[in-house]
This record gives C-alpha cells, structure tokens and sequence, in this order.
C-alpha cells in the first residue's frame, strides 16, 4: 500500500480518513502511559512512519485550502494544483528536534525528488508532460501514471516557489476565483496556464529540468 492509498480527504463532507500504517498500537497495547521520546524515536524509525505522517500532513493541506477558501469548494479544477500543494507540505523530515518526523516549510521532498528524477530520466525533453498532467486529472487516478504526477507536481511547485513566486501567486488566485459556471476544458486548463506563465514550452522545460537535475 502507497502513501497515496493510507488516507483520503473528501472536500464535500470535510472528513478525511487514515490508516495506520505503522502498527502504532504496539506502543500502546496494555500501556497507559504516555509515548516517550524513546518511543517516538522508535516509532520514527520505521520506514512506515512516515508514511502516516506525511499522508497526514498531505490530507492536512487539502483541508485547510478548502476550509480557508484557497480552493473553491464546489468548483472543478486542475488536479495538479491540490496534490502539488499537498505534496510541497508533506515533507519527512527524520532529524526534527520535536520527535514529530515533520518540520513545516518549502523543504525538498526527498522521496518526490528521487521519483521525479527517475520518471524525468524516461522520458523525452519535448515531450508535453506538464501540459498533460494540467489538463488530464485521470493520471492522477491511474495506477500506473498516479505516482508518476504526484512527484512531477510536487517538483512544479517547488519550482515555481523558488523561482516564480509572483506567477504562482497570480495563477493560485486566478484558480481561486472559478465559479461553478467557470469553463475547466482542457484548452481553457492550458490557457489560465500560459496567461500566469507564458507559452514558451521549450524554454519552460529547458529551466525546470536544469532546476530539478540540481537539487
């Protein structure tokens, strides 16, 4: 089982859904005391651990955008910009000084970043992989091309954070202000896009790919 696949935030009714990865309850079983920092620091040290942090972090992120009015509620929109936010935010982060296995702030993704790279070293500079991931949400849907998205989101965001705060900025609030009558077509995806960004495709690709190789 995924990251992906052990929690869920449903926006309509607000609620989200986890599952323990970890077997937490085996520090809990027949002890009524509270987690120590040796339990924490046990705890943290599985690999599943930070599967249940990071997932609640991520579901985290989609619920305070909806709660805050960052995301229309009731308006469909590109895909990318919910998982890439979440993602940006769900950072592990195991030498956190809290014994929480998290450290807010626009942080590398570790485990993003090593996907990202193996998917971008597959695939075909001209190939139009941020053009799709923005106007088809199914792959995020997709078994095999979900995991594939999640990592190239997470990298667009944060290049876009370090580098083109400004546009970011423009292109979130501009996806804030859809309403239910607003046109989410693909073309109409693609053109918010380039009004924000520009539409030099080639030159895109040339910088992300160059800011991705040196992280």
């Amino acid at each position: 089982m995924s990251r992906e696949q052990c929690a869920y935030y449903h926006k309509l009714t607000n609620r989200i859904v986890v599952y323990d990865m970890s077997g937490l309850q085996i520090f809990q079983e027949g002890n009524r005391r509270p987690a120590t920092r040796a339990d924490i620091q046990r705890f943290l040290s599985q690999e599943s651990s930070y599967h249940n942090i990071t997932a609640v972090i991520h579901e985290a992120t989609h619920q305070v955008g909806f709660n805050t009015g960052m995301h229309p509620r009731n308006v469909l929109g590109p895909m990318w910009i919910y998982e890439g936010l979440a993602v940006f935010h769900e950072t592990p982060d195991p030498r956190n000084n809290m014994d929480v296995g998290w450290t807010p702030g626009p942080h590398v993704n570790r485990p993003r970043l090593e996907h990202l790279r193996r998917y971008l070293a597959g695939s075909s500079r001209s190939q139009p992989l941020i053009q799709k991931m923005i106007c088809e949400d199914d792959l995020f849907k997709q078994p095999h091309t979900a995991l594939d998205n999640y990592a190239l989101s997470w990298g667009l965001m944060y290049y876009f954070d370090r580098r083109r705060p400004k546009e970011l900025s423009a292109y979130l609030r501009l996806h804030q202000s859809k309403t239910l009558d607003s046109d989410d077509s693909k073309e109409s995806r693609l053109k918010d896009f380039e009004s924000c960004f520009g539409d030099d495709w080639d030159k895109f690709y040339r910088d992300f790919f160059e800011f991705v190789r040196r992280l």
